[in-house]
């Protein structure tokens, strides 16, 4: 009789197991969202936007472009600066 009660025990330790496994990996996803949410969210804000524009040379209406030659290693000739806002 009494080993009746074993396959039924070991079954509900191994789901036991197994329902510990999936809520850490759901804890991970959702640290894993926070964080993906947080880096959105400041990608979305206007400065951060501003400085990503600006580091591909783009400029503000009104602003003048400056190349300095060798800086970089180009030959000076660049395309025109994106406008930015406008």
């Amino acid at each position: 009789m009494l080993l009746g009660y074993i396959a039924p025990v070991h079954d509900l330790l191994d789901q036991w197991s197994q329902l510990s496994a999936a809520q850490h990996q759901l804890e991970a996803a959702k640290a894993t969202r926070r964080s993906l949410q947080a880096q959105l969210n400041a990608s979305r804000r206007a400065d951060v936007l501003e400085r990503r524009a600006r580091a591909q040379g783009a400029v503000k209406p009104g602003e003048r472009a400056f190349t300095v030659e060798g800086a970089d290693g180009n030959d000076g000739i660049d395309a025109p600066a994106p406008r930015l806002g406008g």
